[in-house]
């Protein structure tokens, strides 16, 4: 899919987001290995994170409601090594994550995880 002519500025930023949370634990979604790349041959990728050690802060303006941390560690062993930025908390609003301002023109590639954690995981880990 190609980003529209008017996404393509030396000044785009990305936000990924969920507009409503009501608070409760269940509403859980996880980041994680985003990559936003360009013209490899020439230079490195614009935004590459897999949030093992915290956020790369250069990457991003800001992140409310996210925290680094395990994705699902309850469900099987060797998980909690698969850190991401997780957005599970009882505060209620936007979670979302936003990228500092990125140079995107017509060979800029989106790639990213989205996970979702089973109610069912959470509610056996209470």
């Amino acid at each position: 899919m190609s980003l529209p002519a008017s996404a393509q500025t030396n000044a785009t930023r990305f936000r990924l987001w969920q507009p409503y949370n009501s608070g409760k634990k269940e509403e859980v979604w996880v980041l994680d290995d985003l990559l936003l790349d360009g013209d490899s041959l020439s230079r490195a990728p614009l935004v590459l994170d897999g949030f093992e050690s915290g956020p790369q802060e250069q990457n991003w303006l800001f992140y409310p409601g996210g925290n680094t941390g395990f994705y699902c560690p309850y469900q099987r062993a060797g998980a909690e090594e698969d850190s991401a930025m997780v957005f599970m908390s009882s505060e209620l609003g936007e979670h979302s994550i936003t990228t500092r301002d990125i140079d995107v023109n017509e060979n800029t590639v989106v790639q990213f995880q989205v996970k979702l954690v089973p109610l069912r995981t959470l509610s056996q880990s209470r």
